[in-house]
């Protein structure tokens, strides 16, 4: 993968050949293919590399250092990246952000099923594929109501979103036309759910945090 990120400096993807690939790396053909289906294939492993090594970082590290970190190897392989950026289908960048979030989501998850009162999210439904866009929990029969944890939250600086809040019934616009009444299910959930910090370079220490104070309400 070295060689393909030198003629990423040289090429933008799109014009790169297996045939210029191996040559420079003095293999034949077959062995390329032994481990890469196409040159799309390989760069979805190189960003997918990359991502595992961003995803290791985080689980010890700040977001401030963790934002240096990717910051400063952008800007060290800015010419590949960029390359990279211009040829690359949206899928593969989508599924690079995709595996940072469902590593949150999992972390999450981990700290989250048991306690009594949360009701949290399931992604092993084999008629969807979720895209780890929110993290979303209902407080329902939790030690304090949803409004007291977001404030609580936002004590320390973390600030979660009250998720279909308020319900689109309730806008001033619709007064005396529409009520949450009439939907009260919708009503229900939007009085009880906040979603959580959820984004692809989310440090899990600031996840480890999150989970703790959640767990300290009393």
């Amino acid at each position: 993968m070295e060689s393909f990120v030198r003629l990423l400096n040289q090429w933008p993807l799109d014009k790169i050949t297996v045939k210029d690939i191996v040559e420079i790396c003095g293999i034949n053909r077959n062995s390329f293919y032994y481990h890469f289906a196409d040159i799309p294939s390989l760069a979805r492993e190189c960003v997918m590399d990359y991502i595992g090594a961003v995803v290791d970082h985080n689980d010890k590290a700040s977001i401030e250092e963790c934002q240096e970190a990717i910051f400063t190897s952008l800007l060290l392989n800015k010419k590949e990246v960029l390359n990279m950026f211009h040829s690359m289908s949206r899928e593969v960048v989508e599924h690079g952000i995709m595996t940072c979030c469902e590593a949150v989501a999992e972390r999450y998850l981990e700290h989250l099923e048991g306690v009594k009162g949360l009701k949290l999210p399931s992604y092993d439904n084999p008629d969807w594929k979720p895209n780890y866009a929110y993290f979303p929990v209902v407080f329902d029969g939790f030690v304090a109501g949803r409004d007291l944890v977001w404030d609580y939250l936002a004590s320390h600086n973390i600030y979660s979103r009250k998720y279909f809040y308020p319900l689109t019934n309730e806008f001033q616009c619709y007064q005396g036309r529409f009520s949450g009444e009439q939907t009260p299910v919708a009503k229900y959930v939007a009085d009880r759910v906040l979603t959580l910090p959820m984004y692809a370079d989310l440090a899990m220490e600031d996840v480890d945090r999150i989970c703790g104070l959640l767990k300290e309400i009393k």
